[in-house]
């Protein structure tokens, strides 16, 4: 009796598995926060979009690490969602 191997994923599978992930973490965040600012019902999407209207003077001037962390995690899956390059 032969094993199959298993199909092998495309890059592209990939990346779209990672955004997932990615956007399922993010919900999960939004929906354990305390901040006022940050409603509930915020989509990942809509953090997403809010993550990159932060211009980079505001990124470099964030001092709480969690905080620069998840804004750089939306950031990576805005860019990996849409193929591009991060800065």
């Amino acid at each position: 009796m032969s094993v199959k191997p298993k199909k092998r994923l495309t890059h592209a599978e990939r990346a779209d598995n990672l955004v997932a992930a990615g956007k399922a973490y993010l919900q999960a965040v939004v929906m354990q926060s305390n901040d006022p600012v940050l409603p509930r019902e915020t989509t990942p999407d809509e953090y997403i979009a809010m993550c990159m209207a932060v211009t980079r003077a505001q990124r470099k001037a964030i001092t709480d690490p969690g905080a620069k962390a998840i804004i750089d995690l939306a950031r990576a899956i805005h860019f990996c969602e849409r193929g591009e390059v991060a800065e």
